[in-house]
C-alpha cells in the first residue's frame, strides 16, 4: 500500500530496527500462488518480517 520508496525510508530513520510489513485480507484467503507473490512483494519492497492475515472461510 505505501510502496518500496516509503517502506525504504522509514528503514532509514529508524536505524537498523527491523520493519514489519503486513498483508491483510478480511475478506478471505487467497491462492497459495497469491501468498507466494505477496510475501514476495514485502521483501522485495524492504520488508525484514514479511505478514499475512487471512481470513479463514469455512463451507
Amino acid at each position: 500500500m505505501y510502496g518500496a520508496d516509503t517502506i525504504k525510508n522509514l528503514k532509514k530513520d529508524l536505524n537498523g530496527v527491523p520493519v514489519v510489513v503486513a498483508y491483510h485480507d478480511l475478506k478471505g484467503t487467497p491462492s497459495s500462488e497469491e501468498i507466494a507473490n505477496i510475501l514476495k512483494k514485502e521483501i522485495d519492497a524492504g520488508g525484514d518480517v514479511a505478514k499475512i492475515v487471512v481470513c479463514l472461510v469455512l463451507k
